[in-house]
């Protein structure tokens, strides 16, 4: 797969991928690729070609997906949109794709999101409270 026009980084997330999925990401790649530098022909200086996707799609397409059962997204709009980027990113993973639909209990509230933030918080909070001191004197270190 020698090319002279662009490199190609193969990542962890590929581990355990067949090869033939991998090649066929490379050939979809190499069609955007090719897309881009064709539209990029009639536009004029500082036009936007294309946009990353938004941050939590890319946390999404970073996730280590193998044993993963299933992604559960709250709001239709966001389950939308992350849907149509895994049809287009990752079409055999869609079927992990789950809309969560309960305005009485928050998927926030089922998964208690907010107490695990809160103490994860907390946590934070301790150690930056936590002063340690050094006194040269004796060499030794003193913890308040």
């Amino acid at each position: 797969m020698k090319n002279e026009q662009f490199g190609i980084i193969i990542r962890t997330n590929a581990k355990g991928v067949p090869f033939q999925e991998v090649e066929d990401e490379i050939e979809r790649l190499k069609e955007e690729y090719k897309k881009l530098l064709n539209t990029a022909l009639s536009r004029v200086a500082f036009s936007r070609l294309k946009s990353a996707p938004p941050t939590y799609i890319s946390d999404l397409k970073n996730v280590y997906m193998e044993g993963m059962e299933e992604i559960v997204i709250e709001g239709k709009d966001l389950y939308t949109e992350i849907q149509e980027y895994f049809l287009t990113e990752f079409p055999e993973k869609v079927k992990l794709l789950r809309l969560y639909e309960n305005p009485d209990f928050p998927l926030c509230k089922l998964y208690s999101t907010e107490t695990a933030l809160e103490k994860g918080v907390e946590r934070v909070g301790m150690v930056e409270k936590r002063r340690i001191s050094y006194y040269p004197a004796n060499g030794s270190f003193d913890s308040h």
